[in-house]
């Protein structure tokens, strides 16, 4: 049987050594990384997630909203929805959105700006600015406007096969322990006879 030509060749103590080290510390060490990471983006996803508003119930702070997008000048464009609108402040070396998209954004309602849209006496003169938050994160804008859903099964799946190969690395350590620790019990029985 080819483990005990590796314990006769290499010894119990380092073919232990070797299981653990070549097979059980990898899969520990690429299981929690993904593991790790896929939590981080789930608690992200769930943030935005819960963030989630029509474009009628905005207030200041996170939102995440879903919309029809118009292009204005200067970055800044209208995300629509019936009668209700936002503008939504990018930065200038954002990627182009095509006019009439269905897109899904995600910043902060920092502010009330003039509105853009011309509507008689009864058009609401003034709306919510959804921009960057100011310490770096930018206003996210996807032409999916299922990314929320999406991504949070994607992080979940991650977060499964992190969790699977932390299991197989301890299966790996537990079985690697119990085949050595038979093999030197029966080296152990050869030599006491």
């Amino acid at each position: 049987m080819w483990i005990e030509r590796l314990f006769n060749h290499f010894g119990i103590v380092l073919s232990f050594g070797l299981a653990v080290g070549a097979l059980a510390l990898p899969m520990a060490l690429v299981g929690g990384l993904l593991r790790r990471w896929a939590r981080r983006e789930r608690t992200r996803w769930e943030l935005i997630a819960g963030a989630r508003t029509g474009l009628r119930d905005i207030a200041p702070g996170r939102v995440a909203l879903t919309g029809t997008w118009h292009n204005l000048d200067g970055g800044r464009a209208v995300v629509e929805e019936g009668d209700e609108c936002v503008v939504v402040a990018r930065e200038g070396d954002a990627p182009a959105i095509d006019e009439g998209a269905r897109v899904f954004v995600v910043g902060y309602a920092t502010r009330q700006t003039d509105s853009p849209r011309t509507g008689g006496f009864r058009g609401k003169n003034r709306v919510w600015l959804v921009e960057g938050d100011g310490a770096g994160e930018p206003v996210m804008v996807s032409r999916n406007p299922e990314l929320p859903s999406r991504a949070l099964r994607t992080a979940r799946v991650r977060s499964t096969i992190g969790a699977a190969l932390l299991g197989a690395a301890v299966a790996v350590t537990v079985g690697s322990a119990a085949l050595c620790y038979r093999a030197a019990n029966d080296d152990l029985a050869t030599y006491s006879d």
